[in-house]
């Protein structure tokens, strides 16, 4: 049934309708009944794929004639549901059909009712089948999260009761004896299809009703094993991690004293269960034995406080050393020190628990090697864990997850057990750490073997249970747990907009224009007004557009306020004949005396029709072309109303609120068509009016919004012309501060109302970003001189609110307004400054809590931003600039909050989850070295050219640089970074050059193995991630241009010509400032010049290193370490 036989039909149905209709039915009867025959016959499926919009028609049709206005009890009704599911079922099966179904508007919708109503009311089915879960199943087979909203929708929004149905409907045909294998496998299709979404609200609503642990004893072996293995094999092997335990130990004793104990325990789960809950609390209580003994272990974990007996004898220094290089680098395990001090106590309480039976097994199989030679080995990546003896003279680690500190600390640590065996005993303990195990190594004492537990007796394999009973406990329901774990692949193109006037077709057709235009909302006038303008309208339409054709000034109005409610009845080219009629040129008033003028009136309420009649032709409509010839007088009426109605006249004034309404709606509709929108460019004076508009409204105060904000925007475009912001500051009286001050304040008074719009946001963040996007212009710089950057992150952090609690596209699309802002911005100029403050307002919690939504982003032309350029921030912007200190402490802070909360669980299940982590080990090993420099009491190993200049120095050079500094600072221009910002650059330089001496060397030996190392310099890249070193000749060397200060330059000129200069008899200038009490008790400034270092011992220490920071290079000297 194509769309010519639906006409022809319909044309039918005009003289006998009962007929049309009664044959129509049977129509689609039919159709249901040869669907499962269309497969054998493509070209029959090609012909009703063909039909499908009349298919579809005559179910609405139906819909709204027999169901939707129909009782219940009426048999007729019933028949309806039953054959448009039937009909829908049988064709929707094919993919060519079911894609056409998809695309078309309210079909989802019509599904879902007839799914609601699938076994509601008291007459019962006459189809043996649930075909309207069949048919929503199908529709939803590839859903999408806006599909799922649809039908969510379609329930009020109450996920929780198609839940509850779901799951009823399903437990009912589990209960029927016969079980209907057809029916069963329709509801967990249907089950299935509503869990595609991980992120929505009915998949969660679905676990939150048990949808799957009911179903547990009715899975095949294969995917019970896969479920049970969570517990019974998965989370026991991380059940050696502190953090882990600490944990799940309160969900687990709330399980085991309420209601949901019962439950797990009438299930096949009870087991595996009780087995997982027994490992748990087992380890809770070594755990609580471990804090009880705090500070008594018998452990080494080659820390700080070192013992003194073992320092020299048992190499321990040396140990120490590696330590300490490890955690100066970074490069330590990322697990938390909590975690792995509990791993030395956990394994020294099981190897003791277990010693008596590896007393006998060391008997039994080295009988010849004394107790205090063997390593006792405890592999906790199985379950239940494995204990093992090794020779201590043929031990190694064999192939781990750690890092090569951890591996060459480990071999010390090996090495030192070697040459002390009766000192010390080894365990080794092998735990899961992702994909490769890792290995621990404790250290106890050498009369561990001696120790005697009170009893003997305890067994180690009190954790092991017998699985071998899982085969009798399953049964032949395979396809449920896969309905639940398959993560389907593919995306349908984006949905079109909802029609709901098509469902209300066949109701709008039999009442006449009066009922209809009673029912549209009106805001606009006095009801009584509004009300006799309709009833005139209706009583006679073709003189009411005559009258407003010949002038009527309330005609006019009302075709204006309720054009798109009206199109059944006027010609949209026939309005926008009579809008174009009323601003013609020759209208204007030349008198200011007739600015309240009836004709001006008649031409503001055209210009406010004008907007509206826009909207009811395509982008490509001939008509178009007269609204943009029209297009120098609308912008002549604008001007004369900014002369008469806006200028020089308050903010309540009722007559300019008015005029920059209607104006404003007006320009933003013509805005949005492509055509219109380059006439409205190329017209020279279009920004300075709409800039004069921006002025003089206070958007804040307006019914609909910041329109001129969002034209002013859209006028800019993607691509700015300097040349145009130079005209909007002229606008502005030359003022870009003005600017920057009106919309920054419209922005704080939307971020702060009750309730918060968030296309208010999206509206003005991208004002800010449109007139800033030119680096360096006066709008850019006022702007971030009047914090847009802390207050879009303000809003940003608002919306990282909303848009998880409401959810709706307005907060989507101002969540990606304000993150392509700040990804755009956040270097520019002094980057560092606007990064600090973007992390004092908020931008990595916000960031945290859009994290979810990022995966909605697709990068497609419809997406703001680009999902790249939003897990840049914390993948590459601001790990650039985490080598200051102040924005190192500020964002450690953020972190430390974020993973001690439940932020952090939400950003682990999103995209950004692995970008989150290296961001957080970044800060971590960062704010690491902030800390070791607080500690470090010595010297500080910074060249600072301050005021008390070292007296040796002072000939050298120093003396201009002082004064430099000081004529700066006079001036006005002292540097940027503060004195601590400046001083940590050098140590965070210090720090990496020492950490990474080894491959410095193999570098050197590489690259420059005829040139001393003395006379090479160390470059190290902070811009990049990871970090990046090179290597040059100090006679080669030269400072790169930056935009530093002169006195920068200067000091790093000074500092590279001391070092040529004395490359060959020093290792270079060194200041060495620190401060000591002397005898009289006052300040002493030490000033140290180094001797020549050893060929041999110095290697690397005393080299000059640069730091590449992101807006500068700075010189750093490394004291030489005496042999």
């Amino acid at each position: 049934m194509d769309d010519a036989q639906f006409s022809a039909i319909q044309r039918k149905m005009t003289r006998d309708p009962k007929s049309a209709t009664n044959l129509a039915f049977t129509a689609l009867l039919g159709l249901s009944k040869i669907g499962p025959f269309l497969g054998q016959r493509p070209a029959l499926l090609a012909r009703v794929a063909q039909a499908w919009m009349g298919i579809f028609k005559w179910s609405v049709y139906l819909f709204s004639g027999r169901i939707e206005s129909a009782d219940k009890s009426d048999p007729r009704r019933r028949a309806s549901i039953d054959v448009i599911s039937a009909c829908w079922c049988a064709v929707g099966q094919y993919d060519s059909i079911r894609e056409a179904m998809v695309s078309t508007p309210a079909t989802i919708e019509i599904a879902t009712r007839c799914w609601l109503e699938e076994d509601d009311g008291p007459i019962p089915s006459h189809v043996d089948a649930p075909v309207g879960t069949c048919v929503l199943g199908n529709l939803l087979k590839h859903a999408t999260s806006a599909q799922l909203d649809r039908v969510l929708k379609m329930t009020g929004g109450k996920a929780d009761e198609i839940a509850k149905l779901a799951i009823s409907r399903l437990r009912g045909a589990l209960t029927m004896r016969p079980v209907n294998a057809t029916r069963l496998v329709i509801y967990l299709d249907f089950i299935n299809s509503l869990s595609r979404v991980g992120t929505h609200p009915l998949r969660y609503a679905l676990l939150g009703a048990n949808v799957i642990c009911p179903f547990f004893d009715k899975l095949d072996p294969d995917d019970l094993e896969m479920v049970l293995g969570v517990l019974g094999d998965i989370l026991p092997r991380y059940c050696v991690y502190r953090s882990v335990i600490q944990t799940m130990d309160e969900p687990m004793r709330k399980i085991d004293g309420g209601a949901q104990k019962e439950r797990v325990m009438r299930s096949i789960a009870k087991d595996v269960w009780f087995k997982f809950f027994k490992l748990v609390r087992a380890r809770v209580l070594v755990l609580w034995g471990a804090d009880a003994h705090k500070g008594k272990h018998i452990i080494c974990d080659n820390v700080k406080e070192c013992q003194a007996i073992a320092w020299k004898e048992g190499d321990h220094k040396n140990m120490c050393k590696m330590k300490q290089r490890e955690r100066m680098e970074g490069k330590s395990d990322p697990i938390p020190k909590r975690d792995i001090a509990f791993f030395h106590q956990l394994s020294m309480h099981d190897a003791r628990t277990h010693l008596p039976r590896l007393r006998r097994r060391a008997a039994a199989e080295f009988s010849t090697v004394p107790r205090h030679r063997l390593v006792i080995c405890i592999d906790y990546t199985v379950q239940p864990a494995v204990y093992s003896l090794r020779p201590l003279d043929t031990y190694n680690t064999g192939q781990t997850s750690g890092t090569a500190n951890t591996e060459a600390r480990n071999d010390a640590l090996i090495e030192g057990v070697r040459e002390n065996p009766q000192r010390y005993a080894l365990i080794e303990s092998k735990i899961a750490c992702g994909r490769s195990p890792q290995c621990v190594l404790t250290l106890a004492t050498g009369a561990f073997w001696e120790w005697m537990a009170e009893q003997d007796s305890r067994s180690d394999s009190a954790d092991v249970d017998d699985d071998s009973d899982f085969e009798d406990k399953m049964n032949d329901a395979r396809d449920v747990l896969k309905a639940f774990v398959l993560n389907m692949e593919g995306h349908l193109p984006p949905e079109h907009a909802i029609i709901v006037a098509d469902l209300e077709a066949a109701h709008l057709k039999e009442s006449d224009a009066e009922a209809y235009i009673r029912r549209i909302p009106n805001a606009e006038n006095n009801e009584c007004l509004t009300c006799l303008t309709r009833a005139k309208f209706n009583r006679n339409p073709r003189g009411f557009i005559a009258a407003a054709r010949k002038g009527s000034e309330t005609e006019i109005y009302f075709l204006a306020a309720h054009l798109s409610d009206i199109l059944e009845y006027i010609n949209p080219d026939d309005a926008l004949d009579i809008f174009l009629l009323h601003i013609a040129d020759d209208r204007i008033p030349t008198s200011l005396g007739d600015r309240h003028s009836r004709q001006a009136d008649i031409a503001l309420w055209s210009i406010m029709g004008l907007g509206s009649a826009v909207l009811c032709f395509s982008d490509k409509s001939p008509s178009l072309r007269r609204v943009i010839d029209a297009w120098p007088s609308i912008l002549n009426w604008t001007e004369f109303f900014l002369r008469t109605r806006m200028s020089n006249i308050g903010n309540n004034n009722l007559y300019k609120r008015v005029a920059l309404d209607q104006l404003g709606g007006c320009w933003h509709t013509l805005t949005s068509r492509p055509s219109i929108l380059d006439t409205m460019r190329s017209s020279p004076t279009t920004l300075d009016v709409v800039m004069r508009c921006w002025i003089e409204d206070e958007e804040t105060t307006s019914i609909n919004g910041p329109l001129w904000s969002t034209t002013l925007a859209k006028l800019l475009g993607e691509n700015v012309d300097p040349e145009h912001l130079d005209r909007i500051v002229k606008a502005a009286r030359g003022r870009a501060d003005l600017i920057a001050t009106y919309v920054l304040s419209r922005l704080r008074i939307a971020t702060s109302a009750t309730p918060v719009n968030p296309r208010h946001i999206t509206a003005f963040v991208h004002l800010i970003g449109s007139i800033s996007c030119v680096q360096d212009s006066p709008l850019s710089d006022a702007l971030l001189g009047g914090n847009a950057i802390w207050y879009v992150t303000k809003a940003l952090l608002i919306i990282s609110i909303m848009v998880n609690t409401k959810g709706t596209k307005a907060c989507a699309e101002a969540m990606m307004m304000c993150f392509l802002y700040l990804s755009c911005s956040l270097e520019k100029t002094d980057g560092a400054a606007w990064v600090l403050q973007a992390l004092e307002a908020g931008l990595l919690s916000a960031f945290v809590n859009c994290s979810q939504h990022f995966s909605k982003l697709s990068g497609d032309k419809e997406d703001i931003v680009d999902v790249k350029d939003v897990l840049s921030i914390i993948e590459s912007i601001i790990p650039q600039y985490l080598v200051y200190r102040s924005i190192i402490e500020e964002a450690d802070a953020a972190v430390t909050k974020i993973n001690r909360g439940p932020q952090k669980e939400r950003v682990m299940r999103s995209i950004a989850k692995d970008i989150w982590e290296r961001f957080s080990a970044l800060v971590e090993e960062r704010a690491t070295i902030v800390r070791q420099a607080d500690a470090w009491t010595g010297p500080r190993i910074v060249c600072d050219y301050i005021k008390e200049c070292q007296a040796i120095g002072w000939i050298g050079g120093h003396e201009n640089a002082c004064e430099r500094i000081r004529q700066e600072r006079m001036e006005g221009k002292p540097n940027q970074l503060s004195k601590s910002d400046n001083m940590f650059l050098h140590q965070i330089a210090t720090c990496y050059a020492r950490n990474n001496l080894p491959v410095l060397h193999e570098m050197a030996e590489t690259d420059y193995s005829s040139t001393p190392r003395s006379h090479l310099v160390i470059r190290i890249d902070f811009t990049t991630q990871p970090v990046r070193f090179t290597l040059c000749p100090l006679a080669e060397y030269e400072v790169e241009p930056t935009p530093e200060s002169i006195v920068v330059e200067t000091q790093n000129e000074t500092i590279l010509a001391g070092v040529k200069e004395n490359m060959g008899s020093f290792c270079g200038w060194i200041q060495v400032h620190w401060k000591r009490e002397s005898l009289y008790q006052k300040p002493v400034e030490h000033t140290v010049k180094l001797a020549a270092p050893s060929a041999t011992r110095m290697h690397f220490y005393a080299q000059s290193s640069t730091c590449v920071i992101s807006d500068g290079i700075c010189l750093t000297f490394m004291s030489a370490e005496e042999p």
